[in-house]
């Protein structure tokens, strides 16, 4: 039943009537005794008298105000200090909190009737951590004061308020008003909660407004996209999970929310305070406010009982200290300002970029209407602090004016040259301009959305489209490519020519686009407009952005791409948008390991910008955070901070280890060697902690924090172990290393990857740009595929996880499927997917599902190109159309990934320069050479002159290297050690192409360095007809007798 406006006026009457009781009281049923004394009769005041003591039979003391209720009572009671809600009497207990062990008395008294006494004391503790109760229609600790005409009480159980208007902004009347008189018994900050639920629409039901202060008078604050969690007798419901600002959507079901943007402060003690809400889309149900002390967590279960809440532990928070992790160095590593991103910002970063301040579209969405307050913050950031600036972005198809496209190319071009202007005038000491940003992925072209004055920036200087097709006419283009070219760049040379005309020659110009590196194709186009723009003076630098989509596949490949910018267009080259991803900690830290030295390195390029690192960020559904909002870094950040600054502490990769089946428990199998950032070996006495990040969950193996020995710890069975180590000096932790032990036997159990979702969704989700979505059912568990069919005929969903070699692998999918979507004509098709750029997909067979459970079985079979040894998603598609069920959800509760297990084989070929170089040689095409050193038994590179690469190569029968280990084994100089070399294994295929897979970057230490490099194959082939091992010096150095670079051995572990 709906209640009128007439009807809750008169609630509202007859509710202001009622003193509210309030929710804090809650009964002492442990850790205190309760004893009542035989009655006695007081003659003067003509009662009964009993007294009840109390005793803390805790160990710990037990904060009042306390009272004692009188339930159960055969005789009246006389005198009460009070009564409940429920009209039960009470008496105070005069003590304010009892020590443990102590008592206190209460007297009760009684009628005086002939009859005989008996009751039961219940003692009540008024708990400060229970929050204020407020039902959105008014009662608990609640009277309703106002509901505004658009909104109505739905009674019922239970009853709520609701809407039938949608508007979507903020009240300017109190027609969608709901006002409330809530009770505080305390002073104090309380946090807003709520019972809620989202209507059918979903995205278009999730939203309310609440005010900023209690009062009368407020702000409204906009609360969106509102997530929580089940309420009890509804799907999913888990009473025991702490209700915080994560959860799910739980469409048409009620769950309790907690609203951050809620919190507020009551001054007094036994106040009344005016709390008001506003509705703002018809399909959300509001069931109950709850203002709950802060500083304490609750779960659903204490929220839906009205329990205490626990005092929340404080959270681990850090401050770093800075300087800039690249102070002193020759490229910066920056980061983007401001807003969320700028917490510690000088801490880590010495340049700044502007992530959304500087577009267009943020300064100037209103035509002459300028907003350069955030942009102001970033520049003043950088100039106060002697940091370089870079500007983004003038021109793009993003994020610009909307009104830009209504404009005729005339006044286009005036706009433009008003906004270069504009820029130029206020902001006139900027180091790096990216003029456009992404050329060929969002020209502002008008296409797909897009913002369209091309045309505009064409009329600067119409004659230019004709000189660009030219350009690449006279590069040997035909007239078809070269005309292509010309629509495609004269705009953008137009874009440069105002920037050069207009801003400062010190201001250097650039562009940026992505998906650069991982795409032999663009990586031409950036070649081909570069060279187009040098030729006419107007470009100083090249940008590429490194996105986690962007930075997806072989190393091989992106810096062979890179190495082609450098060599073909001479031009500085910056990595401008750097994030990689990892839901989990490991995840990410492997990644940076694998390509951030490889960038940093790399002489081309002088400087990163990081895209990022707080949340708020972008990508932070996908892990690219480097810090949590308390400051604590992720494990990716800590080795970050020791590897640029250079002060962290390293350990040799060490080769395969062999444990028999049969080795003891405490029997040592390895002993780790580490040296500090100078190179100085640890010992016992040194401050270091050896630490297994992962691969040790069963305990099977021990390793001693302190020396770094690795032994037995329980029984072994055969297989593959991988542990992924490091050690830890002070602040800064070493390179993580995977150390793989084999216990050889037969039928070796599959490496097993497992989605169970008894914890949530475990990062699947719809993909990217389509409108698939998941969901979560913890009473399942179960992820739920959540399908919109009126977008497309195909539903997409996804698990993103590290690059794997799939080849042998076996995928298995649990559903649940509902029998209107089996007769609507559903199917179910399992697929794994490579990553950027290409993201190809490898399908297993549809299959035709049945009402209820299936198990989808699915082993992934090769393309011919490779792509299954480079896999980075596992996905499952439901393909319609459907006829029915279309809104039906499939409940996906079980994943399974087996992936076999194969033990490296014990053929080694071994090259040992005991008796000459063994055919080591500096590489053909430089001056690096080796030199045999008879009495060391090694051979000694020599540089390639001044150069800043140093590559020597053995050439080996050819062969297949899948699945291959190399280990060199070097010796290092202290001098050469210190000076901050590293080296890179890589093996190379013959001619023609001479292409190389490279390992990763290995820091040198003084003495003895042992590491092992596993090539991987590059999705061509190359791996398969490898003609040569090689190694390759970063850094410039000079060798003579007793400085110099040592090989004594490199040994070749094959399958």
């Amino acid at each position: 039943m709906k209640l009128n406006a007439f009807s809750i006026a008169l609630l509202s009457a007859g509710l202001a009537a009622v003193t509210p009781v309030s929710a804090a009281w809650q009964p002492l049923n442990d850790g205190v005794d309760t004893t009542s004394s035989r009655a006695t009769v007081d003659r003067v005041n003509r009662v009964y008298s009993s007294v009840v003591t109390l005793t803390n039979t805790s160990d710990d003391s037990i904060d009042g105000p306390f009272r004692v209720l009188i339930t159960d009572s055969s005789i009246a009671v006389s005198g009460a200090d009070g009564y409940t809600g429920d009209g039960i009497p009470y008496f105070d207990v005069d003590a304010d909190s009892l020590a443990a062990g102590e008592s206190t008395v209460v007297s009760a008294s009684f009628n005086l009737e002939r009859k005989r006494l008996s009751f039961t004391p219940v003692l009540e503790q008024d708990n400060p951590n229970i929050g204020i109760y407020a039902e959105a229609e008014g009662g608990a600790d609640a009277t309703l004061n106002y509901l505004g005409m658009d909104l109505f009480v739905e009674t019922g159980e239970p009853e709520y308020v609701t809407a039938l208007e949608n508007a979507t902004t903020p009240p300017e009347d109190d027609s969608r008003v709901g006002e409330l008189l809530v009770n505080f018994n305390q002073a104090g900050t309380y946090n807003l909660y709520a019972r809620l639920r989202v209507g059918p629409e979903g995205f278009s039901d999730d939203s309310m407004y609440i005010p900023s202060a209690l009062g009368s008078a407020n702000e409204w604050i906009l609360v969106n996209g509102i997530s929580g969690y089940a309420a009890p007798g509804e799907t999913g419901y888990e009473p025991d999970t702490v209700v915080d600002s994560g959860g799910e959507a739980n469409l048409e079901a009620f769950m309790w929310v907690a609203i951050t943007e809620g919190e507020y402060t009551v001054a007094n003690n036994n106040a009344t305070e005016v709390f008001r809400y506003a509705s703002r889309e018809d399909g959300l149900d509001i069931d109950k406010f709850v203002f709950a002390p802060a500083g304490l967590t609750y779960t659903v279960d204490q929220l839906e009982n009205g329990l205490p809440g626990e005092v929340a532990t404080p959270p681990e928070t850090y401050t770093p200290s800075g300087p800039p992790l690249a102070e002193g160095q020759s490229k910066f590593l920056g980061g983007v300002c401001c807003g969320v991103q700028r917490p510690n910002f000088e801490a880590y970063w010495n340049q700044v970029t502007a992530e959304n301040a500087g577009k267009w579209g943020s300064v100037e969405s209103v035509r002459d209407q300028y907003n350069w307050a955030p942009l102001d913050e970033a520049y003043n950031l950088a100039k106060d602090n002697g940091f370089i600036y870079k500007h983004h972005v003038l021109v793009w198809g993003s994020q610009q004016p909307g009104w830009i496209s209504d404009l005729t190319p005339a006044e286009q071009l005036d706009e433009i040259l008003e906004w270069y202007q504009a820029v130029n005038q206020r902001y006139p000491a900027m180091d790096f301009i990216e003029v456009v940003n992404e050329f060929d992925n969002a020209p502002p072209d008008g296409s797909n959305g897009r913002p369209d004055y091309v045309d505009g920036l064409r009329l600067y200087a119409p004659e230019v489209t004709a000189e660009v097709e030219a350009f690449f006419m006279a590069r040997g283009d035909d007239a078809t490519t070269a005309a292509q070219k010309a629509e495609d760049y004269d705009w953008i040379v137009n874009a440069f020519q105002m920037a050069r005309d207009i801003f400062p020659a010190s201001t250097q110009l650039m562009f940026n686009e992505y998906s650069v590196i991982n795409s032999d194709a663009r990586t031409d186009k950036v070649i081909d407009l570069a060279n187009l723009l040098q030729s006419r003076g107007l470009i100083d630098a090249i940008g590429f952005q490194g996105h986690a989509f962007s930075t997806g596949g072989p190393l091989e490949t992106m810096l062979s791409n890179i190495d082609r910018m450098d060599s073909q267009t001479g031009l500085d080259i910056y990595l401008t948008e750097l994030d990689i991803d990892g839901t989990e900690e490991l995840t990410q830290l492997l990644e940076y390991q694998r390509l951030f030295p490889a960038f940093w390195t790399h002489p081309a390029i002088k400087g990163v910008t990081m895209w990022g690192y707080l949340p708020g960020h972008w990508r932070e559904e996908q892990g690219a955070i480097l810090a949590y909002d308390t400051g604590v870094e992720k494990a990716a950040l800590k080795w970050l901070k020791g590897y640029v600054r250079e002060l962290a502490p390293q350990f040799n990769q060490p080769s395969l280890i062999t444990v028999d089946e049969t080795t003891e428990v405490g029997m040592q199998v390895a002993d780790l060697v580490s040296y500090d950032y100078l190179g100085n070996p640890h010992d016992q006495t040194s401050a270091v902690q050896w630490t297994v990040l992962s691969g040790n969950e069963d305990g099977l193996f021990a390793l001693d924090a302190q020396s770094g020995k690795i032994s037995v710890a329980a029984p072994l069975s055969p297989g593959l172990y991988d542990l992924y180590i490091q050690v830890v000096e002070g602040e800064y932790p070493s390179f993580t290393r995977q150390v793989q032990i084999v216990v050889p036997g037969d039928d070796l159990p599959p490496e097993v990857i497992e989605y169970d979702f008894s914890d949530g969704s475990q990062g699947w989700r719809g993909d990217y740009g389509t409108s698939a979505t998941v969901g979560y059912d913890g009473s399942i568990p179960a992820a739920l595929l959540l399908p919109d069919w009126a977008g497309r005929n195909a539903q997409e969903y996804i698990e993103e996880i590290s690059m794997t070699d799939l080849n042998g692998a076996n995928l298995s999918y649990t559903v649940n499927v509902t029998q209107a979507q089996v007769d609507g004509g559903m199917t179910i098709q399992p697929y794994v997917q490579t990553g950027g750029p290409n993201y190809l997909r490898i399908y297993g067979q549809a299959v035709v599902p049945v009402a209820g459970e299936n198990v989808i079985t699915f082993a992934p079979q090769d393309n011919g190109a490779g792509d299954l040894a480079i896999i980075e998603r596992l996905g499952l598609q439901l393909n319609g159309p459907l006829t029915g069920g279309t809104d039906d959800v499939v409940e996906m509760t079980y994943v399974r990934l087996e992936i076999p297990t194969e033990l490296p084989s014990a053929e080694t070929v071994t090259y040992d320069f005991i008796n000459d170089n063994e055919g080591m040689r500096g590489d053909y095409g430089t001056n690096a050479s080796v030199i045999h050193r008879p009495a060391l038994e090694a051979v000694s590179l020599q540089p390639n002159e001044s150069s800043e690469t140093h590559n020597y190569i053995l050439g080996v029968p050819s062969r297949d290297y899948a699945g291959a280990a190399i280990t060199f084994t070097l010796n290092v100089s202290s001098d050469l050690a210190a000076s901050g070399l590293s080296v890179q294994g890589y093996v190379q295929t013959g001619a023609p192409n001479y292409a190389r897979i490279y390992g990763s970057l290995e820091s040198l230490s003084a003495g003895s360095n042992l590491f092992t490099f596993y090539p991987q194959d590059d999705g061509s082939g190359n791996i398969e007809n490898i003609e040569r091992i090689a190694l390759q010096v970063n850094g410039a150095f000079l060798a003579d007798e007793g400085s110099e670079i040592l090989i004594e051995r490199i040994d070749a572990d094959f399958p």
